[in-house]
């Protein structure tokens, strides 16, 4: 452990080496998103023994992703309805054997499914109801 101005760091908790937004969490670049490595140190310290994960406030899914990469029931909560998408999206059909780059290709080829969600504008720019719309697509056609 190193001290830095009266907090100490674990600099095993650093995850050098791991970039926060690759492979399946790279699929959106979502603000605040927890390091999927942190969540899952979490998992594997903390809920060893646990069959459930509730994450009232699931953001774009990472701790769902993660619980279910341990084997674990999931559910998840928010308020924003693009975080919901996001997170539908990580923790669908979720195997860690498809390369990221194959379903961002598949995904961007796709024509955009864009459900009707009310304030939809309100909480997303064209661009990316168009892209999470492809995403939606692409899903639907079991790609995912």
């Amino acid at each position: 452990m190193l001290s830095t101005n009266n907090k100490i760091r674990m600099v095993s908790w650093d995850f050098v080496g791991y970039r926060a937004g690759e492979g399946r969490y790279g699929i959106h670049d979502y603000p605040a998103m927890l390091h999927y490595m942190l969540v899952r140190k979490l998992i594997e310290k903390f809920g060893r023994h646990k069959k459930v994960l509730l994450d009232p406030f699931c953001g774009s899914g990472v701790s769902l992703c993660e619980a279910i990469r341990a084997g674990k029931k999931a559910m998840g909560i928010d308020i924003n309805p693009l975080a919901l998408l996001i997170a539908k999206v990580r923790s669908s059909n979720l195997d860690i054997h498809v390369p990221t780059d194959t379903i961002i290709k598949e995904a961007m080829t796709s024509n955009p499914e864009v459900p009707k969600v009310k304030n939809m504008e309100y909480w997303f720019k064209p661009q990316v109801i168009e892209a999470l719309g492809k995403l939606r697509r692409a899903i639907q056609n079991g790609f995912l």
